[in-house]
């Protein structure tokens, strides 16, 4: 993925991770499955997209022209009312 858009424009200046997934359960209805698919998503998915992504920021380094940092990340989150138990917590990892 990440090299496909260096391909396409010759550089990555930003990371947005909008990926994001709920399942409703009662808690103790919840099955370990549920819940590993769920972080998978909603942790595993954006920490492995912030590593690869400073990875090339670093390795680009800063183009004044454009900004005065080497890359930025942002993190979109949903807060849906009702019924849920896991997607709100993921803002701080749990």
């Amino acid at each position: 993925m990440f090299e496909r858009a260096v391909d396409e424009f010759g550089r990555l200046d930003i990371l947005v991770n909008n990926a994001g997934i709920q399942l409703d359960a009662a808690f103790e209805d919840l099955t370990f499955e549920q819940w590993q698919r769920v972080m998978d998503v909603n942790l595993t998915g954006p920490f492995l997209c912030c590593q690869e992504a400073v990875r090339l920021f670093k390795k680009q380094g800063i183009d004044p022209a454009l900004s005065c940092a080497a890359g930025k990340i942002l993190y979109i989150t949903l807060f849906v009312d009702g019924g849920m138990t896991l997607y709100p917590g993921f803002e701080t990892g749990g």
